[in-house]
């Protein structure tokens, strides 16, 4: 498996629930609805099991009845999906270099032609003789017409070039006279929006902030005819600091563009919100979304998608059109949100908040911009950076993020604590409930790589496993990835490290790897000392009581002094014989793990300070994504990842390898090519062949046999069939 396991993702995208309900694209029949609800809720209840799989797929379906069962959230979420079926017919134009322009949705409904088609041409009959001899004549005609008339015409040819010369100007001047009236800057259709609010409503808005005092961006407009085309967009800007304190990229800007190529309409994909009005800044500056030209204003229309908002699942946001004199405007308003459950019983007409929390409004030069209402003074809009403006303009649907995410580099694994613990800060905060971790893709890791849940995203305090190694494989490592909101504005990362070896999991720490490799190495060498003394034990005593057996007494006491003395010389024999046996097989088992730790030893060494993770954090809406955190670009190379100091490198199979078998066996391998293989306790010579290597492989030749064996970190070895030898690592 590759490092890249999984592509970059391509942008937020909405659940197609009708496919996953089994439904048709965009059903309309309630009761069809509410029956596949009904059904996939009785698949999930079969299940008997709360992982996080299960867990998701309930999330899932809860979100699927908010959606499809709300005739307003419905109709939004089917303009979402239409646009996923329906292919692109052209590509965006691009308005900035990072960020990429928002993706376009189907506009809204068009008026459609009632002009009905034109009639197929029938086939012609076959023309009578009458009909022959009328165009006979019509020929006649039109040449003599012809030789009498030219003459006519090309002497009147200069004054008809007059006539026309002063015609034109009379036209100039009467298209000077019927303009706009004074202050419109817009055409007449944008200033008549669909709906309109009370007047008490807009004048108090209007007061409080109008588009002359906003602060303004400068566009250079001319001719395309001049000789030099004009430049056109945003002017560069210094780049904005993120909330970690690196330079976002995301404000790079793209190359000017001529007037002759400026799209009716272009948007950024995210924007920043300003801050909220306060005593030190009671009127921020309005913050520019895009820009539309004067024909695209005529059909310009916005709605938000507020479903990721932590409103206490009551509220929502909503944009309500305001017809003013002067541009087009549309009023933030915060309402309840009627397909919570927790919204029964609150009247529909209940507004929590009297007056308009912030509005989108039209310059006289196109551009589209945000501000906050001055007088507001509820900090639970500041939800409203985690909503998504749909704006339908030229004949496309625009979406843009009103929260710009926090780019960072990818996760650099460190082995050097239990806990990989980093926190983010994030002002106002989606709702928990709405809050994903989405592994992305992994770097520098030379191993298999599989990560569970399989849909790779996980809920806050829901792991993610990232187990690297085959299923087979006896040494392998693991990263469980958790989120934690620790408040309304901390997002917290946990990334804990483990090992598995001797069939269990263990902390995966340089400290702990390196105590563990040391405390074997001791055990091995007390061991190998004791049974070595032991066996000397064992051969005294051998002697002793073959000496004793042979003795004659001379008198009864002398006999039951011979007898006691062998008494104790065969109860000292078999308590030396018991030690052999246990360290002959702890020994050879302390000789395996110490292998396998060595394994360990070497992929922490590839893996700390090296291996990446890469991942975003993004909160889901009623229609798509909202990116909190990308973290995709790559960090700084280091030199030397440190830790894990291995004292021995191993190449070649030369050297004693442990059988771990019942009696335990040792493999002698010779530099000349040969092996021997010697009974552990007895040290006898059982067998003996040749060995040969290529690369990794291993293959031993003994009376007509051979087995290959894989070489791994020069410290095991294992056969197809499963057999396992172990390096001898002696202390140094």
């Amino acid at each position: 498996m590759e490092n890249d396991y999984l592509s970059p993702l391509e942008g937020a995208t909405s659940t197609n629930y009708y496919s996953w309900l089994d439904l048709a694209t965009c059903e309309d029949d309630l009761k069809q609805i509410r029956q596949a609800l009904r059904q996939k809720q009785a698949q999930l209840a079969a299940l008997h099991s709360n992982g996080p799989s299960e867990q998701a797929e309930r999330h899932k379906l809860k979100q699927a009845a908010e959606i499809l069962l709300n005739s307003k959230r419905k109709a939004d979420y089917d303009s979402t999906i239409a646009l996923e079926l329906k292919p692109q017919e052209e590509s965006e134009p691009a308005f900035l270099e990072t960020p990429k322009l928002a993706g376009s949705l189907p506009p809204l409904p068009q008026t459609v032609s009632s002009v009905p088609p034109p009639a197929p041409n029938k086939p012609s009959s076959q023309l009578s003789q009458d009909q022959i001899r009328w165009i006979g004549i019509a020929c006649v005609l039109i040449l003599l017409v012809s030789v009498l008339v030219v003459p006519f015409l090309l002497s009147s040819d200069k004054a008809s070039e007059e006539v026309a010369s002063d015609a034109s100007q009379d036209v100039g001047s009467a298209s000077t006279d019927v303009g706009k009236p004074d202050g419109s800057s817009v055409p007449s259709e944008a200033a008549s929006p669909p709906y309109a609010e009370s007047a008490e409503s807009t004048e108090t808005f209007t007061e409080n902030a109008s588009p002359s005092e906003s602060s303004e961006v400068a566009y250079e407009t001319s001719s395309p005819s001049e000789s030099e085309p004009p430049e056109m967009g945003i002017p560069s800007t210094a780049p904005e600091e993120s909330t970690d304190g690196q330079v976002s990229p995301m404000e790079s800007p793209t190359p000017p563009k001529t007037s002759m190529d400026f799209p009716e309409a272009e948007f950024l994909a995210e924007i920043n919100l300003p801050q909220l009005p306060s005593a030190e800044v009671p009127k921020p500056e309005p913050v520019e979304i895009g820009k539309v030209n004067e024909s695209a204003q005529k059909e310009l229309s916005m709605r938000l998608d507020s479903g990721a908002c932590d409103l206490e699942r009551l509220y929502r946001f909503e944009l309500i059109p305001v017809s003013t004199s002067e541009s087009p405007s549309w009023h933030v308003i915060v309402a309840v949100d009627d397909s919570s459950s927790k919204a029964l019983g609150v009247p529909s007409n209940y507004r929590p908040l009297e007056e308009p929390v912030a509005r989108f409004f039209v310059e006289s030069d196109g551009s589209i911009k945000f501000e906050w209402n001055p007088s507001v003074k509820y900090p639970a809009v500041e939800q409203l950076r985690n909503a998504r403006l749909l704006i339908s303009a030229a004949t496309k649907t625009h979406i843009v993020a009103l929260r710009k995410a926090v780019r960072r580099e990818g996760h650099v694994i460190a082995l050097e604590d239990t806990v990989d613990e980093y926190q983010i800060h994030l002002p106002a905060l989606p709702a928990p409930e709405n809050i994903f971790l989405q592994l992305t893709q992994t770097d520098n890791i030379a191993l298999p790589v599989e990560i569970e849940p399989d849909s790779r995203r996980i809920n806050p305090n829901e792991p993610a496993t990232v187990t690297l190694g085959a299923p087979e494989d006896t040494v392998k490592a693991q990263f469980r990835v958790a989120l934690k909101v620790e408040d309304r504005n901390d997002l917290t990362i946990t990334i804990v490290p483990r090992y598995f070896s001797n069939d269990r999991w263990n902390e995966f720490t340089d400290e702990n790897v390196t105590n563990t490799i040391n405390r074997l190495q001791r055990a091995i060498s007390d061991g190998k000392r004791e049974a070595q003394e032991s066996l000397q034990a064992i051969s005294a005593l051998e002697r002793q009581i073959a000496s004793l057996s042979n003795r004659r007494p001379a008198n009864v006491q002398e006999a039951g002094a011979i007898s006691r003395a062998l008494g104790q010389a065969k109860s000292e024999h078999k308590s030396h014989v018991s030690k052999v046996k246990r360290r002959s097989n702890q020994v050879p088992a302390s000789y395996a793990a110490l292998a396998l730790l060595y394994r360990v030893a070497a992929m922490g060494q590839s893996l700390n300070n090296n291996a990446q993770l890469r991942y975003r954090v993004f909160a889901v809406g009623s229609t798509g994504e909202v990116d909190l955190i990308v973290a995709d670009s790559t960090p700084p190379s280091t030199s030397s990842t440190g830790g894990f100091q291995i004292p021995n490198r191993f190449s070649s199979p030369i050297g004693d390898w442990i059988l771990f078998s019942k009696p335990p066996m040792r493999y002698e391998f010779l530099s000349g090519g040969s092996f021997q293989v010697r009974d552990f306790i007895s040290n006898k010579v059982t067998a003996s062949g040749r060995w040969t290597q290529n690369e990794s492989q291993i293959t031993l030749e003994a009376q007509g046999r051979s087995v290959v064996y894989d070489l791994k970190d020069g410290v095991e070895m294992r056969s197809d069939d499963g057999i396992g030898l172990f390096r001898q690592i002696d202390a140094p």
